[in-house]
C-alpha cells in the first residue's frame, strides 16, 4: 500500500545548500569542499589526485583538513591579488 504524499509535503534535497560546517571540524568531505567551492565531485576527486587540493587518506576514505583548505585557499587568494 503506498501512501502518496502532498506536494507541500515533499523535500526538495538537490535544491539546498549544505548546512555551515561548525567551526570544530578538522577536515571536511570531498564530497562537502566540492558543495562548498561550487564544482562537482568529479572535479574535487581530480583536483586532489593532481595535488590541488590538500587531502589525506584515512582509511578508504579522503578528506580535506579545515586547516589545508584555508590555507591554500589564502596563499591562492594572495598570487591572485
Amino acid at each position: 500500500m503506498a501512501i502518496a504524499l502532498s506536494r507541500s509535503d515533499r523535500t526538495d534535497t538537490d535544491s539546498t545548500l549544505p548546512e555551515p560546517a561548525p567551526t570544530n571540524r578538522l577536515a571536511y568531505s570531498v564530497e562537502e569542499v566540492a558543495a562548498l567551492l561550487g564544482i562537482s565531485r568529479t572535479s574535487a576527486y581530480l583536483a586532489c589526485q593532481r595535488g590541488d587540493l590538500p587531502s589525506r587518506l584515512i582509511g578508504r576514505r579522503r578528506v580535506v583538513p579545515v586547516a589545508a583548505l584555508q590555507a591554500h585557499l589564502a596563499a591562492a587568494n594572495g598570487d591572485a591579488a
